[in-house]
């Protein structure tokens, strides 16, 4: 009877142990893939840098609307140098549009250090807003 025991306790360990596996890996998040967030008045938003070899820095932001939902959107983007230990606003650039979508592209020389975009992206319906905040990739020049 005792063995028979012992048998049921195995058996069922050993089957629990998939399980457990296949559940953890369910949860893990590999870099490089993007867990989508749910937005009320908001589609997508989208913020990058690329510097060329000449020092011109190409901030661009991206957000997009729920169509029939989404009445106005705003973008402030930042360029920010790394510097000391924090990140330092080189220059700022805004836009506003009663459409569905907006993009902000804009370029400006830079130094060579560590630069990303921190944008600040807000969408509207009627008087109600969300605020979205992103960094770009950090770019080394």
């Amino acid at each position: 009877m005792e063995k028979r025991i012992i048998s049921i306790v195995l058996s069922m360990h050993i089957l629990l142990i998939p399980c457990f596996s296949y559940a953890d890996a369910e949860l893990d998040v590999s870099a490089g893939e993007k867990i989508m967030e749910a937005y009320s008045y908001t589609s997508t938003v989208s913020t990058t840098l690329s510097i060329n070899d000449t020092g011109v820095a190409k901030p661009r932001a991206v957000i997009t609307g729920l169509p029939g939902t989404t009445t106005k959107l705003h973008v402030t983007m930042h360029l920010q140098k790394y510097s000391n230990g924090t990140w330092k606003t080189v220059q700022s650039w805004s836009s506003s549009t009663a459409s569905n979508s907006l993009t902000l592209s804009k370029s400006k020389n830079v130094s060579q250090g560590k630069y990303r975009t921190h944008t600040v992206f807000k969408a509207y319906h009627n008087s109600s807003s969300e605020q979205i905040v992103k960094n770009s990739a950090t770019v080394t020049y």
